[in-house]
């Protein structure tokens, strides 16, 4: 399995898990949720994302570099 694929989806994980922390927090409120309860969890679910996906795209550069230059040696 390639680690870009390995690495968006602990972004995906990251990001569900802060939908979770959100879904507890408006269960947690009454009468009803604000921004306020909801923009941390939105946040972190962002950021985790983000993260996942620039990791994937960096770690697909890198292989696809690597391969490159494995196959280069290789042929010589």
């Amino acid at each position: 399995m390639r680690r870009s694929y390995v690495t968006s989806g602990v972004g995906l994980l990251g990001m569900s898990y802060g939908l979770v922390a959100i879904c507890i927090g408006i269960t947690n409120k009454r009468p009803g949720p604000t921004l306020l309860a909801l923009a941390p969890g939105l946040a972190k679910a962002l950021l985790s994302l983000g993260l996942g996906i620039l990791a994937a795209a960096i770690a697909t550069v890198a292989h696809h570099h690597l391969r490159a230059r494995l196959g280069a040696i290789t042929q010589t």
